[in-house]
This record gives structure tokens, C-alpha cells and sequence, in this order.
């Protein structure tokens, strides 16, 4: 890439099992429409900084106008997007929905971060050595995190899963470990969840 990857609304971008995409410095993939992500075990797909940028941007879906479904994906060197009040993950989703399947984030500062967004999440690896939560979901009807491996860290209120006004959320099956910092949670339920 070399600039800003945008998928408009009404429009799909499909990325076959062994795509890697390189992103420049600071730059995002802004899904306005759908992402289909076909990787598989074997032949991932792939999203990392190009050989002149240190770190890249985020994968944000904003206001898409389909739910995008993203299977067998690596994304490393991640930051965030350019809105940080909404894209304020490596994966950030603003009025979207979408669902990971063996996702593997790594070093980043934060993997995931939701809002207003159905979410399913299953399968996934995340890991920061930053502060912050690992998956961070707000104000959703419905979210599911099961047989996730996150690893936390001695980092100060970095919970590994943190629902806030989610009200049908279901986590189940997920190994979360190294949460050591001070109001730090494994799983923190809180802010009005039902």
C-alpha cells in the first residue's frame, strides 16, 4: 500500500489465503463497506508495516454497511487509526459488525477496541506489553469472546476482557493469564452490562 487502503460502503474487498499486504507509516485500512479475509492455518493472511515504516496505522470498520468476516488473519505493528476516539486499537470498530476467527495480533499497543459493534471473536491471540485492555467492547447488543488466548501484563487497568454496556455478551472457554497490574481484571463486567 501506499497510502490509506478504503473500502467503500456497498462494497467488498475479499483477500485470499496467503495475501500479505505491507502498510506505510501511520496509514490505515478503513472498511466503510465489508472485508472477507479467507486465510487459512496453513497460509494466513497477513498485515504488517512495509520495510520503511516502523509501525502502520489500524484496521478500522466504520459505519460499514455489511458485516465483514475476517478468518486466519496476522496483524502485526499495529498502532491505531487516525480518530483515536473511535479507532483506538490495532482492530477498531465503530458502528460495525464483524467477527475474527485465529486472529493473531502481536506487537502492538492495543488489539481490539468496539463500539456500537456485534462482535464475535473466537479463536484469537492477542498480546500487548502496553497498557491498556486487550479487548475492549462498548455499548453492543451482542458480543462473543470464546477460546481466545490473551496474554496480559503487569501494566496499570489492563484488563484482558472489558465489557461495558453489553447487554447479551457471552465469554466462554478463554485462557487469560499475566494480568498483574493494579486494577487490573481478567474479565471486567462493569458500566451497566446485562
Amino acid at each position: 500500500a501506499t497510502d490509506d487502503i478504503i473500502v467503500d460502503s456497498n462494497t467488498t474487498l475479499t483477500l485470499k489465503n496467503g495475501v500479505e499486504i505491507r502498510m506505510p507509516e501511520k496509514a490505515c485500512i478503513i472498511v466503510y463497506g465489508r472485508l472477507i479475509v479467507e486465510g487459512t492455518e496453513e497460509d494466513p493472511v497477513t498485515i504488517a508495516p512495509n520495510e520503511y515504516a516502523v509501525n502502520w496505522g489500524a484496521l478500522c470498520f466504520v459505519n460499514a454497511t455489511d458485516s465483514s468476516v475476517i478468518s486466519n488473519l496476522i496483524i502485526s505493528g499495529a498502532t491505531r487509526g487516525h480518530d483515536f476516539d473511535r479507532d483506538k486499537a490495532a482492530i477498531s470498530g465503530y458502528n460495525a459488525d464483524f467477527s475474527l476467527r485465529n486472529v493473531t495480533v502481536k506487537n502492538i499497543k492495543a488489539p481490539l477496541f468496539a463500539k456500537y459493534c456485534n462482535v464475535i471473536i473466537s479463536g484469537c491471540t492477542f498480546h500487548t506489553d502496553g497498557a491498556g485492555d486487550l479487548i475492549n467492547i462498548k455499548c453492543t447488543g451482542s458480543a462473543v469472546v470464546e477460546h481466545c488466548d490473551l496474554l496480559g501484563n503487569g501494566n496499570f487497568d489492563s484488563d484482558g476482557i472489558d465489557y461495558d454496556q453489553v447487554s447479551n455478551g457471552i465469554i466462554r472457554n478463554n485462557r487469560i493469564y499475566n494480568i498483574y497490574g493494579y486494577n487490573s481484571d481478567a474479565i471486567d463486567l462493569g458500566e451497566g452490562c446485562r
